[in-house]
């Protein structure tokens, strides 16, 4: 795209033609007219004089015509390029969720910094437990000839015509498997039945308006080599700017239930008994200086923590560790009561 400068220098170039064609072909028509007197006319002169002057207008028009088109055509390349630019952020911020999907989905061991074990295997029995009983249950039933009534934990009614199904299922026994892999397998369930909300830790922005304002800045100070007032134009970005962050703190405000957050939590030694584990959001880049910061933050007992990584976490604080928190939203963010902080009651912590 042109700059101010370079529209000049085009000017200026033009404008140098014209005037040297101009004097070229007033000189050469004088030439003649002295050469040769009786056949140039007064009449003959001024026609050749107008021609001249056509020729030496036409490319400084032409140029004109084609720099005023250029200046459309760089126009809508710039709405297309930030069309284009705006599909590339939304694609990426989906692949960002995908991605966490999919690594959560297919995450095949689980190191527990943090779990509640008894929440743990609650979650594990209600979800898989009893469908399992009761698979085993209608086995049995059917090779004793029997039908089976009823679901868990109602009573189980069968009829039997040759044995007592009473002593089968009080044998019935459920593969046992490590509270770690009884999460995963929880964990993998709730993901892909939507049970859970991931990706409260992502940036979901809208930038259009803000782009569309930074690039007719730019093209006015280009076109017309003019600065306008920085303090006005960062205060407009400003506002701009926050309003694109709105669809995410919206996000923050409306979490409730069971989420997935994963990034970098800051250890702060909050008491004696307990460490404060806080994530600051990204979004904080799309506010002003003066605004309260959004977080998310887990409060974690230093006695519950696993005992091989207490040590990490005695040794961390002030740091910034990668953590992935499985919990449930105690108070979301409520900037109408200037709460910026969304608190998690974590179940596990890996």
């Amino acid at each position: 795209m042109p700059t101010s400068l370079n529209l000049g220098i085009k000017n200026i170039d033009n404008s140098l033609y014209t005037i040297t064609l101009a004097i070229t072909g007033c000189i050469l028509i004088c030439v003649v007219l002295y050469i040769f007197p009786n056949i140039v006319t007064p009449p003959v002169a001024i026609i050749l004089l107008l021609l001249i002057s056509i020729i030496a207008v036409a490319p400084g028009m032409i140029s004109n015509i084609r720099l005023r088109s250029s200046k459309y055509d760089n126009a809508d390349f710039r709405k297309f390029i930030r069309i284009c630019e705006e599909v590339q952020e939304k694609d990426r911020d989906k692949i960002k969720y995908d991605g966490k999907i999919e690594k959560f989905v297919n995450t095949s061991t689980i190191s527990f910094h943090y779990a509640n074990k008894e929440q743990v295997e609650n979650f594990y029995n209600d979800y898989f437990k009893e469908p399992a009983i009761k698979y085993a249950i209608n086995e049995i039933v059917t090779e004793a000839g029997g039908e089976l009534k009823g679901s868990l934990p109602e009573l189980i009614e069968s009829k039997t015509n040759e044995r007592d199904v009473n002593k089968w299922i009080n044998t019935i026994k459920i593969p046992d498997i490590s509270l770690a892999e009884k999460f995963r397998k929880y964990q993998r369930s709730v993901i892909e039945n939507k049970q859970v909300t991931l990706g409260l830790e992502l940036v979901d922005i809208d930038l259009s308006e803000y782009t569309e304002f930074r690039s007719s800045v730019n093209m006015f100070e280009r076109t017309y080599n003019m600065k306008l007032d920085p303090i006005q134009i960062e205060q407009q970005s400003s506002k701009m700017k926050k309003n694109a962050a709105e669809k995410t703190i919206n996000r923050l405000e409306n979490a409730t239930a069971w989420v997935i957050v994963e990034g970098k939590f800051s250890i702060i030694n909050d008491s004696t008994d307990y460490y404060k584990c806080m994530y600051y959001h990204p979004v904080n880049e799309y506010l002003g200086d003066d605004e309260k910061k959004i977080t998310i933050s887990i409060m974690l007992k230093k006695d519950s923590i696993e005992p091989n990584y207490r040590g990490n976490y005695s040794q961390s604080i002030d740091r910034s560790i990668p953590l992935v928190v499985f919990g449930n939203v105690w108070a979301p963010v409520d900037r109408k009561s200037d709460i910026w902080e969304l608190q998690i009651s974590p179940t596990v912590v890996y």
